[in-house]
């Protein structure tokens, strides 16, 4: 069939026409479709989600590459952020190898395969766990041994109360730039998710600053010390948390205020103050 319709003549196409009453372009159409069509049976279809990996199957050799286009857009695989947390803090310790991470008890960190590519890679005696048997003998914490506790915001910088610093200015410049067009370089916005993470990523070259990171890390300290003075319990109720509560009755480590957020506008945005406040008063001169 396929050979014959490569071989339609216009005389034949014109002779089917009459006898089939089909349309003489759909002839044409089927005519210039086959002429790049093999002249044999069409390939059994193949069922590539049945197989125990759908990407390969369908891909072959090339299967990562689509996975990361594809399956994973908006996504990160658990190995390369522990490549990337590991290899970073390298760099900032060039010169000894005396150095540590802390994170918290992230399932996809502690599940087995994680920390066997941990050990593989060498990564795994640099993350900060547990050691000479602590927390065996306590069945309220038994899970969290050779695993470091959980959620812990206040021995975690960035979740104690840095993470806000950025909410708040991102917020904060939002506002302030509310009145410029949309479109204008100038302008924070969160119309979108595109743009949301762009107006994010402006402020996070700023936020939080030195004196707050600085701030924050060394409360860390003071939080960890206050925790083992009042022997910390976990909360009732929800033990996998690992949140810590005073048994005097406080959470352990309460953060001192001490260096205050000074005010600060974006470098974009202070030539835009002035016309901004300009514009301000001539609507209210008018």
């Amino acid at each position: 069939m396929v050979q014959q319709l490569k071989e339609l003549t216009d005389e034949k196409i014109a002779v089917l026409c009459l006898d089939t009453k089909l349309k003489k372009k759909s002839l044409e159409s089927f005519r210039s479709i086959v002429q790049v069509c093999l002249d044999e049976n069409a390939p059994i279809p193949i069922d590539h989600r049945k197989a125990q990996n759908p990407y390969k199957s369908k891909f072959g050799e090339e299967w990562e590459t689509h996975c990361d286009a594809v399956a994973l857009t908006g996504r990160v695989c658990i190995t390369e952020m522990i490549d990337h947390i590991f290899e970073e803090t390298a760099k900032a310790y060039t010169d000894c190898d005396d150095w540590w991470v802390n994170h918290d008890a992230l399932s996809f960190m502690t599940g087995k395969t994680s920390v066997q590519y941990m050990k593989d890679k060498g990564y795994y005696p640099h993350w900060l766990l547990p050691e000479l048997g602590v927390m065996k003998d306590d069945p309220d914490v038994k899970p969290w041994i050779s695993k470091p506790c959980g959620n812990s915001p206040e021995v975690m910088p960035l979740d104690n109360r840095l993470n806000q610093d950025l909410h708040q200015q991102t917020t904060n410049h939002i506002v302030l730039t509310q009145c410029l067009d949309d479109g204008d370089e100038i302008k924070f916005s969160m119309k979108s998710p595109v743009i949301g993470l762009k107006t994010y990523e402006r402020i996070w070259e700023y936020v939080p600053s030195s004196s707050r990171i600085i701030e924050d890390v060394d409360g860390c300290f003071v939080s960890m010390r206050r925790i083992v003075e009042a022997k910390g319990v976990l909360i009732d109720g929800i033990p996998r948390s690992g949140n810590r509560f005073s048994a005097a009755g406080g959470h352990g480590g309460k953060r001192e205020e001490k260096v205050k957020e000074m005010k600060w506008t974006h470098p974009d945005c202070v030539g835009s103050i002035k016309k901004i406040a300009d514009d301000a008063v001539a609507k209210l001169e008018i």
